[in-house]
């Protein structure tokens, strides 16, 4: 507990800081970057066989794994095939 603490109020000492910062004229920015981000063409592309080495697969979707609660019981399954 002592480290999250020390953490936390590492944190709020820096936030202190940040907004101790005199930011009067300054305009605010969208990006630190100069210049327009380059982008690529949006094209569908052809995947194959995506879901070939999903662990599991539920009606063309990957399945993700299942919740492990604290008392180390799992969530009920319902419909998803195993491979």
């Amino acid at each position: 507990m002592d480290q999250l603490q020390d953490g936390l109020v590492q944190l709020l000492d820096f936030t202190r800081q940040v907004q101790a910062v005199n930011t009067e004229g300054v305009e605010p920015l969208h990006t630190v970057l100069d210049g327009a981000m380059p982008l690529r063409p949006d094209v569908a592309k052809e995947q194959g066989n995506i879901l070939g080495n999903a662990p599991q697969e539920f009606e063309r979707f990957f399945v993700a794994p299942l919740e492990k609660h604290f008392d180390g019981a799992e969530e009920e399954e319902t419909g998803r095939k195993e491979k």
